[in-house]
C-alpha cells in the first residue's frame, strides 16, 4: 500500500533537504501526514513546503498544489492552517485554493492574467 504517514523527526534535515522533499510532495496524492519536528530548517525550508501546499502564483499552480498532506513542524503550530485540512477532501482543498487566486485577483482587479 502507498505510504500515508511519514515521520522525519530529529533527522537533522536542512533547507536543501526540505526543498527536495517539498518538490517530491508537490504531486504526491497519497501522503496524508508528514512530521518534521526537531530538524535544522530555516524559513527557506518552510517556504518550500508552503509553496508545495499553496502556490497562488496562477490558477494552474494553485490547482497543482498538494491537496492531501498535512505537515507538522516545531515552532510552526498553525500546521499550514490556511491550506490542507484533514477534515476536507482533496477536491474541496483544490477548489478552495483556486478560489483564493480568483478572489485575490478580483480584489486587485486583475482577473485577466
Amino acid at each position: 500500500p502507498p505510504m500515508e504517514y511519514f515521520s522525519l523527526v530529529g533527522n537533522q534535515l536542512n533547507d536543501r533537504d526540505a526543498c527536495m522533499l517539498a518538490k517530491a510532495l508537490k504531486h504526491n496524492k497519497n501522503m496524508r501526514f508528514i512530521s518534521l519536528q526537531s530538524n535544522l530548517l530555516t524559513s527557506v525550508g518552510w517556504v518550500a513546503f508552503r509553496n508545495t501546499k499553496l502556490d497562488l502564483t496562477s490558477l494552474n499552480s494553485a490547482a497543482d498544489s498538494n491537496h492531501t498532506c498535512d505537515i507538522v513542524y516545531d515552532d510552526r503550530s498553525d500546521r499550514f492552517s490556511e491550506t490542507n485540512s484533514t477534515q476536507n477532501n482533496p477536491g474541496a482543498e483544490r477548489a478552495k485554493k483556486v478560489y483564493s487566486v480568483l478572489s485575490k485577483r478580483n480584489k486587485a482587479i486583475a482577473n485577466v492574467q
